[in-house]
């Protein structure tokens, strides 16, 4: 379980760096932009946002390397949050520049080309990669507290049957039966026959 939780892991971490390479949003004339070409809702563009998802994902590859899966909930919803920030800043944006440009541009004859220009901006699908990247860490974390859990609910149980089964392997003489003590018991016993 631990080396399918890695992988999925590491797919999620390949996932959140790539997804922050990948075009986020497609302009008219200037092209794709990602969080490295200035897209984001921060002060400074969205390099500060893609340096956090970056961030981000070290983190993750360092508790994935302790094998702390449950702290992976951290970056999870910070990669989460701050992606969802961004596109709905992104959306927000793109929303407000058609109703400015409407407005504006009111009686202008090349209205509607302008209009058509801001109608043809897109959001493109690194979004989902950026998603898919979160969701999978979190999942991973999730998981891995369910299997704690699990753990720690059967770990009494389990102990108890060791118990158990190494009483039912030794059991004591009964009345009259010769004993031989084995080698797995104690010295101890041994000597107290």
């Amino acid at each position: 379980m631990q080396d399918r939780r890695q992988s999925i892991g590491f797919l999620a971490i390949v996932l959140l760096v790539l997804g922050s390479f990948l075009p986020l949003v497609s302009l008219p004339i200037v092209g794709t932009l990602n969080y490295w070409s200035s897209l984001g809702s921060g002060g400074n563009g969205g390099m500060a946002d893609g340096v956090f998802i970056l961030g981000a994902a070290i983190f993750a590859a360092i508790l994935l390397l302790t094998k702390k899966y449950q702290a992976l909930i951290l970056p999870a919803f910070g990669a989460a949050i701050v992606t969802t920030i961004d596109l709905a800043h992104v959306i927000n944006v793109v929303d407000d520049t058609k109703a400015r440009l409407a407005d504006t541009l009111k009686g202008n004859p090349f209205a509607g080309l302008a209009l058509g220009l801001a109608n043809s901006i897109q959001i493109q699908w690194g979004w989902v990669v950026l998603y898919l990247g979160a969701i999978l860490l979190a999942y991973v974390a999730i998981k891995s507290m369910g299997t704690a859990a699990n753990s720690a609910s059967q770990g009494p149980a389990d102990d108890e049957a060791d118990v158990v089964e190494a009483a039912s392997k030794h059991s004591e003489p009964k009345d009259g039966e010769w004993w031989e003590p084995s080698e797995e018991e104690p010295k101890e016993k041994q000597a107290d026959s």
